[in-house]
C-alpha cells in the first residue's frame, strides 16, 4: 500500500474512532499511529520503535510544564488568588464597564487555571454586579468572561493545549508566550465588543433560558459565597508573572546577546520553561499558603498530576504520530500536498482545527491534531512555526458548538437554552477566531 494511501485510511480510521466509537483520543490517536507505519511499509518493529520514540520525546518535552502549570492554577484558585485578580481589574475598570472587566479577568485568571474551574469560580462575581446595577444585562456579562477565557485558554501557555502544540513544533516556548498573548488580547477585545455593543443591546426576551427556569430579576437573591480573606493583588499575579517573565528573558536573551553572553547561559536555565513554571508553582505555595489550608497544599499536588494526565497523555501520541508521519517519509508529501492546494499556509492549521473542533468538540486535541499534520510544513521551511502555533490555536474556536464541554457549563450557569448559549458563547467564540486568524496572516506578512 502506497504511504499516501496509509496515510489517508489511517486519518479515516482515527476521526471515526473519534466521532462514531466511545474510545478516547490517546487510543484513537495510538491506532491511527501504528496503522500508518505498518501499511505504508515502514515494518512492524519499526513502527513501534517510532511510537515509543515519539511518544517519549513528546511526553519529556510538555509533560513537566503541563503538571506544573495545572498546580500552578489549583493553587491560584484554592487560596482565592483568582477571584482577587478579578475583583481588582473590576475596581480598576469600574461597574460602568463592567463587561471591559469580566473580558480583562477572564484574559488574565484562564492562563493558570482551566477555563470551566475558572468560569465557575468567577460566575458569582458578574452575577453579583447585574444585582446592583439592573443596567448592565446579565448576558453580556457572561460571554464576556467566557471570550475572555477562552482566548488565553487556546493561545497562552501554561495552558496544557498550548504547551502541547508549541512542543509538537519544537516551538521556543517564549515565542508562543509573546505571541499567543499579543493575538488574544486582539481577540479579547473584539469579543468584548460583541458583547458591549451587541448583546448589552438585546431586550430580556431577546435571551430564552431552559425549560422550567424563571428568571424574574426582583426576586433573585444574592447567593451565599464563604467570607474568605484574599490575598492581595501583587501576591495573586506574581506567581503568573515570574514563569512568564524567566521564559520571555530567555528568549529575548538568545535572541539578542552572543550565544556566550553570561546572561544567555544564566537565563537557559532560569529561562527553562520546566523550571520557570515550577518556580512558578513554589512561589504560589510559599506566597499563599496562610491562605490556604495544609490539606490542600498536598491534596492539590495529588490531584494534579490525575487532572493533567489525559491531556498529557493525548499529546504524547500526537508526537508518536508525527514521528511515524517523518519515518515514513509521509511528512514530506503532507507539505508539498498543502503547498498545491492553493490555500494561504497560514490558513491551513486553523482551517484543520477548526474542522476538528466541530466534529469531535475537544479544543486540545483540535490544535494537537491541526500542529501534528502541518508541522511537517514547519520542518520544510516553507512557514515560521509560530504562525502554526498561532492558526492552530485560533482554530480551536472557530468550530465551536454544543458539543463542546464548556458550552454547558456556560449554558447551565445561565439557565440559557441552546439557542441562546449558540447565539452568545459560540457566536462569539465565532467573531474572535475570525479576528485572530485575520491578525496571525497580518504577522505572516512580516516572518
Amino acid at each position: 500500500m502506497s504511504t499516501t494511501v496509509a496515510f489517508i485510511i489511517g486519518l479515516i480510521i482515527l476521526l471515526v474512532l473519534l466521532l462514531k466509537t466511545r474510545i478516547n483520543a490517546f487510543i484513537s490517536i495510538m491506532i491511527a499511529a501504528v496503522f500508518i507505519g505498518v501499511a505504508s511499509g515502514l515494518g512492524g518493529v519499526e513502527t513501534m520503535d517510532a511510537v515509543k520514540d515519539g511518544f517519549a520525546s513528546t511526553c519529556g518535552s510538555v509533560g513537566i510544564v503541563i503538571i506544573m502549570g495545572t498546580m500552578l492554577g489549583s493553587y491560584l484558585e484554592e487560596s482565592g488568588a483568582a477571584k482577587q485578580l478579578a475583583e481588582t481589574i473590576l475596581s480598576w475598570v469600574g461597574e460602568k464597564r463592567a463587561s471591559l472587566a469580566m473580558a480583562i479577568s477572564g484574559y488574565i485568571v484562564s492562563i493558570p487555571v482551566f477555563v470551566d474551574v475558572a468560569y465557575v469560580m468567577l460566575a458569582p462575581l458578574y452575577k453579583s454586579i447585574h444585582r446592583r446595577s439592573k443596567k448592565i444585562p446579565i448576558g453580556s456579562l457572561a460571554t464576556a468572561l467566557a471570550i475572555g477565557l477562552l482566548t488565553t485558554n487556546s493561545m497562552v501557555p501554561p495552558t496544557p493545549g498550548p504547551i502541547a502544540v508549541a512542543g509538537l513544533l519544537n516551538l521556543d516556548l517564549g515565542r508562543a508566550i509573546m505571541y499567543g498573548l499579543l493575538v488574544s488580547a486582539i481577540m479579547t477585545i473584539a469579543g468584548w465588543a460583541y458583547c458591549e455593543f451587541f448583546l448589552a443591546k438585546k431586550p430580556d426576551d431577546w435571551y430564552t433560558y431552559q425549560e422550567g427556569v424563571v428568571i424574574n430579576e426582583a426576586e433573585i437573591e444574592e447567593e451565599e459565597e464563604e467570607t474568605k480573606t484574599l490575598p492581595n493583588f501583587f501576591i495573586s499575579i506574581l506567581p503568573i508573572l515570574i514563569p512568564i517573565i524567566l521564559i520571555m528573558l530567555n528568549t529575548t536573551f538568545k535572541a539578542t546577546l552572543g550565544e556566550g553572553h553570561v546572561l544567555v547561559s544564566l537565563f537557559a536555565f532560569l529561562g527553562n520553561s520546566n523550571f520557570a513554571i515550577s518556580v512558578g508553582v513554589f512561589s504560589a505555595i510559599v506566597l499563599l499558603m496562610k491562605y490556604m489550608n495544609k490539606e490542600a497544599i498536598f491534596r492539590i499536588m495529588n490531584t494534579s498530576l490525575n487532572s493533567c494526565g489525559m491531556i498529557i497523555f493525548i499529546t504524547a501520541a500526537g508526537g508518536a504520530l508525527a514521528k511515524v508521519i517523518g519515518e515514513t517519509g509521509i511528512d514530506k508529501q503532507i507539505a508539498d500536498t498543502l503547498i498545491g492546494s492553493g490555500l494561504p499556509l497560514v490558513l491551513i492549521p486553523f482551517l484543520i482545527s477548526g474542522f476538528s473542533k466541530f466534529v469531535q468538540g475537544s479544543g486540545s486535541v483540535a490544535m494537537i491534531m491541526s500542529a501534528t499534520l502541518c508541522a511537517p510544513l514547519a520542518t520544510a521551511g516553507y512557514i515560521d512555526p509560530v504562525l502554526i502555533f498561532l492558526s492552530a490555536c485560533v482554530g480551536s474556536n472557530f468550530g465551536s458548538q454544543i458539543n463542546n464541554s464548556f458550552f454547558w457549563v456556560f449554558a447551565n450557569i445561565n439557565g440559557y437554552d441552546t439557542k441562546t448559549g449558540i447565539k452568545t458563547l459560540c457566536a462569539g467564540q465565532l467573531i474572535i477566531s475570525i479576528v485572530g486568524i485575520v491578525v496571525t496572516m497580518i504577522l505572516s506578512m512580516f516572518m
